[in-house]
């Protein structure tokens, strides 16, 4: 079951991909560059590849009401993160209306119950202007759909994990317009 977070113009929706080890067989066959960071190996995808995520990204924000008229594959990339290394906080405001993705390929061996190693967190602005932080632990197919402009970062991870994340353009609904 899907679960969905909403605050003052952020929207991020927390689902699974059930094909996402096919899907990151395909994004494996199309690095274009890989560059070596400190904290994490990052391989840029062809991001024509995942031109048929677009209506699955589209029918799923449409599902949960959000007022999509249309996305199209922007940019793609794999990062894999070193031994212990982590994301800090950011968002993808760089390009206006984005939805961003980020789908895992494996879970982690995490030590104690409630144990957020690994996780991706994301910092919504509520309505009130107070703050909410959701964290969503890394499975396999696990997927996050999140506006452009969502804070997130992840946590440090004793060992090595990857995540695929694509960006997509958005056309969003004006006032008067149906979600179709």
């Amino acid at each position: 079951m899907d679960k969905v977070y909403t605050g003052y113009n952020q929207v991020v929706v927390e689902t699974n991909y059930d094909d996402w080890k096919s899907l990151h067989q395909h994004a494996n066959k199309h690095v274009i560059e890989v560059k070596d960071y400190p904290r994490r190996i990052q391989s840029t995808i062809d991001p024509k590849c995942f031109k048929v995520m677009e209506t699955w990204v589209k029918d799923k924000m449409i599902e949960h009401s959000i007022p999509v008229k249309n996305v199209t594959v922007d940019e793609s990339w794999l990062h894999n993160y070193k031994p212990h290394e982590y994301q800090s906080v950011h968002n993808h405001t760089g390009k206006p209306n984005l939805i961003s993705l980020v789908m895992y390929a494996q879970d982690l061996e995490l030590d104690l119950p409630n144990d957020n190693s690994g996780s991706l967190y994301t910092i919504i602005v509520e309505r009130d202007l107070t703050l909410s932080i959701n964290e969503v632990v890394p499975t396999p197919g696990k997927t996050v759909l999140m506006t452009g402009n969502v804070n997130h970062g992840t946590y440090p991870y004793h060992k090595t994990r990857s995540a695929l994340v694509i960006n997509f353009v958005t056309e969003w609904l004006e006032p008067e317009e149906e979600i179709k």
